[in-house]
């Protein structure tokens, strides 16, 4: 469960999210066991935007990237994860 609020940055997320994954080879995480992840997101409109003026707020833009892309970068590799 990922409770967002309005302080939840996407680093805090990731690692939310990492911490929930084993490493499968190299560079690839998985849930753990070989079981499928079910991710509950609650207040999903809380975190802040970027700006007043835009439309963007990052914890979510990462989720969204996650869940079309199928991963992410890890932020001290810089590799796709």
């Amino acid at each position: 469960t990922v409770n967002f609020s309005t302080t939840t940055q996407s680093a805090t997320l990731q690692n939310i999210i990492e911490s929930s994954m084993e490493k499968r080879s190299k560079e690839k995480l998985g849930p753990i066991g070989g079981r499928q992840a079910i991710i509950f997101c609650d207040d999903f409109n809380m975190p802040q935007k970027v700006s007043s003026s835009s439309p963007f707020q990052p914890p979510l833009e990462l989720l969204r990237q996650f869940i079309d892309y199928g991963g992410w970068y890890d932020r001290t590799k810089c590799h796709w994860r």
